[in-house]
């Protein structure tokens, strides 16, 4: 018999509310769960320092420069626009 192994996050998640009768919140503490795991915060920001993570600065200071054409360290509109219209 062949098994396929899946490389997919395991979200397991339980709160004493799941106890109860009235099921309150438990569909939110599943999507912040689901969001953590989709969406992960941890590799930008550092909740130790409370700052962003050297190599996300450093992605963000690429873009600028990439978006700041002129080069004169501020997004004109004419500059800001056309980031908005890329990232769309």
């Amino acid at each position: 018999m062949f098994v396929q192994q899946l490389k997919a996050p395991l979200i397991l998640v339980g709160c004493k509310l799941d106890l109860r009768n009235e099921q309150q919140q438990v569909a939110e503490i599943f999507y912040y769960a689901q969001e953590a795991v989709i969406h992960p915060i941890d590799p930008i920001f550092d909740y130790e320092t409370q700052f962003l993570r050297p190599r996300c600065v450093a992605a963000l200071n690429r873009i600028f420069s990439l978006c700041d054409r002129d080069g004169d360290g501020a997004l004109s509109d004419v500059e800001f626009n056309k980031f908005q219209v890329r990232t769309h």
